[in-house]
C-alpha cells in the first residue's frame, strides 16, 4: 500500500478539502482526487461523500482514519527518533499564538532560542483564532483564557495572566479621572471583539465582587495590541493584560486604572497555556522549544520585551 496515498488520505481528512491539501502540497487537486479514489478502489470502500460544496468522510472513513492516524503517527515518531541519533535536534516546528501576544512575548525571545538552538527553525504562525493543531499541521499552540481542557491534546500552564484597565494621562486630563468602576459605564471605551471584552466588565476588591460594570465604545479592535495602541492615542480606556501593558505603564504612556481592584472580562482566573498533541514519543525538537517556552514563560521568569523589543530573555 502507498504511503503517500494514506498521508494524501490523513490530510484530506483533517481539512475537509482536496483544494486546500493541493495548495498545501503545491500539486494539481486533480491529483489528491485521484490518490483518494486509488485508495478507496484498493481497499474496495468509499472513504468520503463528496458534493460540490463539501466531502465529508464516510463511516468507514472515520474508522479507516482512526486506525491508518496511529500508524502514520507511529512511523513518524519512528523517523524522529532515528534522526535524533545523529546529533543535536534539527528541524522544523510550527508554533502559533494570537497576534497580540507572538509580537509582544514569543518575538523578542527568539534571539536567545535561536543561539541555543541554532538547528530548529522555529516556524512561527500568529493568528487570532484557535486554529486547528492536527489540520494545519501545528507541533505547538500558546492560548490565552480559563482553564483548558482540550480532549487529546497536552495542556500545559505557563503563567497567570492579571489584567487592569489603562488610560492614557491626555485621555485623563481632557475627560477628567475616574474615581469608580462604575464611571466607565458614562464613557467610551476601546473595546475587543471577543465574548465579554465588548459587553461588561467584572471588579472584585478584597474578595467581594462587585456589580457587573456594562462598557460601551465607538471602536472596537480585533486584538489586544490594537487596543493598547488605542488607548495610548488616547481614544479611551482599554481592558488590558499586564504582559502587554506594564512597559507603557513604566515609560508614562498608559496610567493603570483602579489598581486596588482586580478586573475580568471572562474569569478572575486566567493564564497562558501551552497545548500540544498527545503522543508516544515528543520529537527532540518539539521538546527544545516546550522547555525553552516553559523557562521564559512563567511566573516566576521576568516577561519579556514589550513593543520596543529591548529587555533581554533569561540566559539559557
Amino acid at each position: 500500500m502507498n504511503l503517500t496515498a494514506l498521508e494524501i488520505f490523513a490530510d484530506v481528512y483533517r481539512a475537509g478539502s482536496l483544494a486546500a491539501v493541493a495548495r498545501a502540497r503545491d500539486v494539481d487537486p486533480s491529483l489528491i482526487s485521484r490518490a483518494i479514489a486509488n485508495l478507496e478502489d484498493e481497499i474496495g470502500v468509499r472513504l468520503f461523500v463528496r458534493s460540490t460544496r463539501r466531502l465529508a468522510p464516510t463511516d468507514a472513513g472515520k474508522i479507516y482514519f482512526d486506525r491508518i492516524g496511529k500508524v502514520l503517527r507511529d512511523l513518524d515518531d519512528a523517523a524522529v527518533a532515528a534522526a535524533e541519533t545523529a546529533g543535536a535536534p534539527s528541524g522544523v516546528v510550527r508554533l502559533t499564538t494570537s497576534m497580540s501576544f507572538g509580537k509582544v512575548f514569543i518575538v523578542p525571545l527568539m534571539d536567545a532560542f535561536r543561539k541555543a538552538h541554532p538547528k530548529i527553525v522555529l516556524d512561527l504562525v500568529l493568528d487570532d483564532s484557535n486554529l486547528d493543531l492536527a489540520s494545519r499541521n501545528i507541533d505547538l499552540a500558546i492560548r490565552l483564557g480559563p482553564q483548558m481542557r482540550e480532549g487529546d491534546l497536552i495542556v500545559r500552564r505557563l503563567m497567570r495572566t492579571r489584567y487592569s484597565v489603562y488610560a492614557s494621562p491626555g485621555y485623563l486630563a481632557q475627560h477628567g479621572a475616574l474615581k469608580h468602576p462604575a464611571d466607565l459605564s458614562s464613557r467610551d471605551c476601546i473595546l475587543i471583539g471577543l465574548p465579554g471584552y465588548k459587553s461588561a466588565w467584572t471588579f472584585r476588591k478584597n474578595g467581594r465582587t462587585l456589580p457587573v460594570v456594562p462598557v460601551k465604545g465607538n471602536l472596537m479592535v480585533s486584538n489586544a495590541y490594537a487596543a493598547r495602541q488605542s488607548a495610548e492615542a488616547g481614544l479611551g480606556p482599554a481592558l488590558l493584560a499586564d504582559w502587554i501593558s506594564d512597559d507603557a505603564v513604566a515609560a508614562g504612556a498608559l496610567v493603570k486604572l483602579f489598581p486596588d481592584y482586580e478586573v475580568a472580562a471572562i474569569s478572575f482566573d486566567t493564564a497562558v497555556w501551552l497545548v500540544y498533541p498527545a503522543r508516544d514519543h515528543v520529537p527532540a525538537k518539539t521538546r527544545c522549544v516546550i522547555d525553552f517556552l516553559a523557562r521564559n514563560i512563567s511566573d516566576r521568569a521576568p516577561l519579556a520585551a514589550g513593543p520596543g523589543g529591548n529587555r533581554p530573555a533569561k540566559r539559557q
